[in-house]
Order: C-alpha cells, then sequence, then structure tokens
C-alpha cells in the first residue's frame, strides 16, 4: 500500500515538473511605463474641452504615482507566474537612466537591446498611457532580435480626474491585469497545459474539464480557454503535428498553484468523444480578436 501510494506521489511530482519544464519562457525586465510628456498633456487639453485647464494646475507627481501603479499591475503578473523570471532591476537602472534621456524609439530598437542582452533579459515589457485615448498600451520585445511580439491596448475609464489622480479605487486594476495575461498568451502562442480528466459528464456531453494549470500559471476565473486536440500526421515521409480547435471553455475554479476547473462552453459531445477514444487534449488562453 505505502508503495503504491509513493508510486502515484511521484508520478504526480514528476507530471507537474515535467509541465514547468516545458513552460520556461526567460528571464523579464519590466521597464519604466513613460509618462506623458507635457507637450502630450497639452494635445490632450486641445483634444477635449473639458479638460481646458492650466498645465501648472497639473500634480506630475500623482500623474507619475498613477503610471507607476500600472507597471506595478502588469509586474505582479509576471511575478505570480514561474515561467518568467524577473531581471532585478539594480541590474538595469543605470539603463533606465539613459533611456530618460534619450526617449527615443531608436534608442529602444538598438542600445537598449544591446545591453539588456548583456545583463542575460530575454523579454523586455513596455508602457504607455495616452492622455488622449484613455488608453495603456503594454509591450513585450524579445530582446534576442529586437522585435515585438505582441501588445495589448488596455482602454481604461474616462473619469480619472485630471489633476486629481487618486489611487484609493486601485483605477484599472483588473482591466490591465487581464489584459497582460492575454499579451502573454498572444506573444507565446506555444503555451498549453494538459487536460487531466472530464471533472463532469452529462449523459453524451463533458460539462467541465480539470485542467493541468493553476495559480502559478497565472490562470485565473473568468479566462476564456479553447480546447485543442493534437494529432500526428505523416506528409511525404516526414511527420507533422497538427493543432484542431475542439472546443472552449471559461476558468469556473482555481483549485491551487496546479489544477483549475474549466466550465464548457463550446465542443461539449466532441470533447466527450475524444476523451472516450483516449486522445490527449490541451488547452490554451485565447488570444485576443
Amino acid at each position: 500500500m505505502l508503495k503504491t501510494f509513493t508510486l502515484i506521489f511521484l508520478s504526480c511530482l514528476l507530471f507537474s515538473l515535467t509541465i514547468d519544464a516545458q513552460h520556461q519562457l526567460g528571464q523579464v525586465a519590466v521597464l519604466d511605463f513613460e509618462l506623458p510628456s507635457k507637450r502630450e498633456i497639452q494635445a490632450a487639453k486641445k483634444a477635449d474641452a473639458q479638460r481646458l485647464i492650466s498645465l501648472e494646475l497639473v500634480d506630475f507627481d500623482k500623474l507619475s504615482n498613477l503610471i507607476a501603479s500600472f507597471q506595478d499591475y502588469v509586474t505582479e503578473i509576471f511575478m505570480e507566474d514561474p515561467r518568467f523570471t524577473l531581471v532585478e532591476r539594480s541590474k538595469y537602472k543605470y539603463i533606465e537612466e539613459e533611456r530618460e534621456l534619450q526617449k527615443s524609439e531608436e534608442f529602444i530598437d538598438g542600445y537598449v537591446v544591446e545591453q539588456f542582452k548583456s545583463i542575460g533579459a530575454n523579454y523586455l515589457v513596455l508602457g504607455k498611457y495616452n492622455l488622449t485615448a484613455y488608453t495603456l498600451t503594454i509591450r513585450i520585445l524579445n530582446v534576442s532580435d529586437g522585435n515585438f511580439i505582441g501588445q495589448e491596448i488596455v482602454e481604461l475609464k474616462k473619469n480619472i480626474k485630471f489633476t486629481d489622480f487618486s489611487l484609493s479605487s486601485k483605477p484599472g486594476r483588473k482591466k490591465i491585469q487581464e489584459a497582460t495575461v492575454k499579451l502573454i498568451a498572444e506573444a507565446f502562442p506555444s503555451l498549453k497545459y494538459p487536460v487531466v480528466k472530464a471533472d463532469e459528464v452529462k449523459k453524451t456531453k463533458v460539462e467541465s474539464l480539470l485542467i493541468a494549470a493553476g495559480s502559478k500559471h497565472s490562470i485565473r476565473a473568468g479566462t476564456t480557454m479553447e480546447i485543442i486536440e493534437i494529432s500526428e500526421l505523416e506528409v511525404e515521409g516526414e511527420k507533422l503535428k497538427r493543432e484542431t480547435v475542439v472546443g472552449s471553455g471559461l476558468i469556473d475554479l482555481v483549485e491551487n498553484a496546479n489544477f483549475s476547473i474549466l466550465k464548457i462552453v463550446d465542443g461539449q459531445k466532441e470533447l466527450k468523444l475524444l476523451l472516450d477514444a483516449g486522445k490527449k487534449l490541451y488547452c490554451r488562453p485565447l488570444k485576443t480578436k
């Protein structure tokens, strides 16, 4: 009995470690999100008659704190996700200082990329708040080639006062963090989580699935997931993998760090047939359109 229990425990541990090893993505540096310049603030005022106030009345300290809070919301997602390792800020403080002086896209495309390579960063996360459109743009840059691999634009409330950036209600936190999870799915489309088994079945339909993804993978209740079957086809002597979307669902419950319950929205009957046939299924966060 003890031997059987030990074998089961070791199998589960190996399964968990295998999943984590497959999903290690590298080191991430979250750069200071860009503050709107005085010129951009003036342009925002001209674009919105209700903002016709003196530039001197803008509390730049509060504005700075607001943008810093947006950055913290994004950083939290990467910090909670074990697939990423955050680069210590002390390692790139001097690069940020140089970036503040340069303030140009050429600086991001050239000098910054090379400097971050030297400290072992694999990806950079950048953000900028647009005062005119009330949006926050979050982007991920691949340090290896200097190209952006994903972008999310978050629409924020228009009622954030121009001269009083109150942080008491943590404005935009939910939207920004949901957008960050979607951004990661967009930037790293190869991320897949195994379907462990059917959690609830009613006659010929699968109502919910147990999946091997939990809080440590930044999975949250309400996240939309698509379910895929991976098959192998032989074409002219070469074995090729093919991914087929067979269903979709919403995360209903995050059980713990490793597992969640996925409530099926589409594909209940087909999923039942595939699971009965012993097919291996996976799921991944659905990309934004």
